[in-house]
Parts: structure tokens; sequence; C-alpha cells
């Protein structure tokens, strides 16, 4: 049986998940949950410290899919396979890991939120990416290597963008497994050689 704080992430994350952390209150945490409204001050300090366990939660997956790219003692083909398998998955059970840092890129607002996830990205999750299309593509210098993760991250990350739009548009359903195995099949067939 889950623990009440594990109820109230979990409610924290499929609100977030479903309309942004803007959307997040105490009050749907605590219906969603089955708790009292103070259980949250009494397990977090504050709406804060909720938000935090839940992204910490939330980008805990993603972490460990950047992490697999340090695993050194198995070859960089098959962490760079693992790495965009794990990345997609964590991308499609909590979609706003990656709606919610572009947003405020685009708005070009305060990562206050994400500061520990964003420096996470910036300091080691870049640079794993880059190190392993260099370890793969020897030829490519610092910037093709970087252009190429941009590459890579970009073409993970705009499905979970577009969303519900997605289906709209083009038809296709990330959330179906056959149709996400697909997608993760073709991307890693054009970023990993054989």
């Amino acid at each position: 049986m889950r623990s009440t704080k594990e109820r109230m992430i979990e409610a924290a994350l499929r609100i977030i998940n479903a309309g942004g952390i803007h959307s997040l209150t105490n009050r749907r945490v605590a219906e969603l949950a089955g708790v009292n409204v103070a259980a949250i001050s009494y397990h977090f300090g504050s709406q804060q410290g909720l938000i935090n366990e839940a992204l910490g939660a939330m980008t805990g997956e993603l972490r460990a899919a950047y992490d697999r790219l340090g695993e050194l003692d198995v070859p960089a083909a098959e962490r760079l396979a693992t790495f965009i398998a794990d990345f997609t998955e964590a991308c499609r059970k909590n979609p706003e890991i990656v709606r919610n840092p572009v947003d405020l890129m685009m708005r070009e607002a305060p990562f206050d939120v994400y500061g520990d996830w964003m420096r996470y990205i910036e300091e080691e999750g870049i640079l794993a990416v880059a190190s392993t299309f260099r370890e793969l593509y020897p030829e490519y210098h610092d910037t093709a290597a970087h252009v190429a993760a941009l590459n890579l991250i970009s073409c993970l990350a705009f499905p979970h963008l577009a969303g519900s739009r997605l289906r709209a548009i083009w038809k296709v359903d990330l959330d179906d497994p056959a149709v996400g195995r697909l997608f993760t099949e073709s991307v890693v067939a054009r970023f990993v050689p054989r």
C-alpha cells in the first residue's frame, strides 16, 4: 500500500502532467490523494516542497536515462540506443518534464522550480550525449557533436511538446505501445550507427 506522501506525489504528478505546474493547487492534490489539505504542509512543509519532490520524482527517470550514457563498460551504440528508449519512456510518462522547461525558455522566464534539473542538463546531460556522439563518430568536433545532441533531443522532445495535437495532425499516438516502439526504433535507426 502506498504511503500518504507517495499518494500526494503521484497526485501532484498527475495534475502537473495534465495542466502544468501552475495548475497544481493544494486542494486538488488533497482531493486526488484522498487526504486532508493539511497533510501537504505536514509532509512537505509547503506547496513548493511538494512541487520540488514531484519534480524530483519526474526528473529522476530522465536523469537515469542520461546516466546510462556514462556506463563506459557498455558499447557506445548500445548506450545511446538505451538512452533513446529510456528518455522516450520517461517523457511519455511525464510529458511536462519537457513542456514546462521549454515553456519557460520561450518566455525567457527563470528556471527557479527546475534549477537543479536545468543545471544537471547544462553541466552533465548535454555533455554526456555529445561525448557519446564523439565516441561513435570520431570525426565529429565539439560543435558537430553538440549539434548532433541537439538534433537527437529535439527529435525525442517534439512529440511530447506537441501532445494531443500529435494525434490530431499526424495521426500518431505514442501512448500506443506498438507506435511507441516504432518511434523509438526509428530514432535509434537514425542516430545510432550499426
